[in-house]
This record gives structure tokens, sequence and C-alpha cells, in this order.
């Protein structure tokens, strides 16, 4: 049986869940598009326990990975840091604002996390800070479609495609 190793091209598609209450929410799904493509060893994916799960499952893997939030998108700030009124004068200038636009902030104490835009009011913004699904258990439906050695055309491309 062939597994996938560091260093191959992988095609997949997968759907993303996430759990809450008891109760089973999708929130993304590639299968509309193209497929989801990484080189393990290259490139992570996102989150990183994704890829570290699939590595040395088959190359035919279909079924389901589920990831407690330390392995998927980390646990979720204390609610007293989750939220912060910002001054729009604090964003530069020309910084496009708008209700649910997401980007990286420095947070005192926490580092870079990710920030998003839950409201503007006149001359502030209220920031939710954190990933939307830090600090909750995700299930992948994932479907493996192919696995092969990269080639360096494979690497260039899709280090282009992922950072814009």
């Amino acid at each position: 049986m062939s597994t996938i190793q560091q260093g191959q091209l992988v095609e997949l598609h997968y759907d993303i869940f996430v759990e809450e209450n008891g109760e089973v929410h999708p929130v993304g799904s590639t299968r509309e598009g193209e497929p989801f493509a990484y080189i393990p060893g290259v490139m992570e994916t996102e989150p990183p326990g994704l890829g570290e799960a699939l590595l040395g499952k088959s190359t035919e893997f279909s079924g389901q990975i589920i990831l407690e939030p330390k392995d998927a998108f980390g646990d979720a700030l204390p609610p007293d840091q989750a939220t912060a009124q910002v001054a729009l004068s604090s964003f530069p200038e020309g910084f496009p604002l708008e209700k649910g636009m997401m980007f990286e902030a420095e947070v005192l104490g926490q580092g870079v996390v990710l920030g998003t835009i839950v409201e503007i009011q006149n001359d502030s913004a209220i920031i939710f800070y954190g990933h939307p699904l830090a600090g909750k258990t995700i299930r992948f439906d994932v479907e493996v479609l192919n696995v092969r050695e990269a080639s360096e055309d494979d690497i260039k491309s899709l280090m282009q495609q992922y950072q814009g």
C-alpha cells in the first residue's frame, strides 16, 4: 500500500465541519472548485494538523480526520481579550475597512493573531481577535484524489498560488 509522504504533491477535496453543543455544522468545502493541493515537508496546510494527520495515510484515503482545537486553529482567546474597540485612526491610511474583513494584528501578550472586523461605528471598529474556528473541534471529510512526487515546477506553482 502506498502512503502519503513528505515531498509528494497531494491533491484532495474536503468538507469541513465544526462541532458545537453536540451539533455538527458545515463551514466550508473545496468540492465546488479546484482540489486543494499541498506538498508535505515544503508547505503547511491550514490548519497544520490536517497535513500532519494525512502523513502516512493511504494514497487512496477517503474518510474523516478529527482535529482537537490545539491541532486545528488553536485555543480561543479568553473572552476579555477576544474583542476590542479600536479607533479607525489606528489603522494605516487607505486600509480597506469593512465588516467581515480579516487581518493579522499584534496583540499585547498574544503575539500576532487573526483579527476580524465585526462592526464599524462612527470613529471606531469592533474587532474579534482569533481565528473564527479557534477553540473548536474540527472534522474534515477528506477524499485524496492524486498523490505523486512533486516536481520543482509544482513547488514553484504552489508557492506562488499560496503566497499571493
